[in-house]
């Protein structure tokens, strides 16, 4: 927690050997938080087959970066089909 307090240059939480209380800044972090775990579920929710679309990769011509990109590209494909797939499943 003092990582994450030094990190932002906030204090989250009004620590004592008695209590520990959340401070605004700790409040308003944790409501934003949670807004942002809401928007992930609903992202991930979401029928991602509407909204495919083609990716466009640009890289240098380069017998090294080529095949990686390729391979990349490949596993990305594959994963994709593997979601619709599971999608698919769960709503038969």
């Amino acid at each position: 927690m003092a990582r994450l307090e030094a990190a932002l240059g906030t204090r989250l939480l009004e620590r004592t050997t008695r209590m520990v209380r959340a401070t605004d800044a700790g409040n308003a972090s944790c409501e934003r938080c949670a807004q942002i775990l809401s928007q992930l579920e609903e992202a991930n929710a979401a029928d991602w087959s509407v909204r495919a679309h083609d990716v466009r990769v640009v890289c240098p011509s380069s017998r090294h970066l080529s095949p990686r990109v390729r391979l990349f590209i490949d596993m990305l494909a594959k994963e994709f089909e593997r979601s619709l797939a599971r999608q698919k499943k769960a709503k038969s």
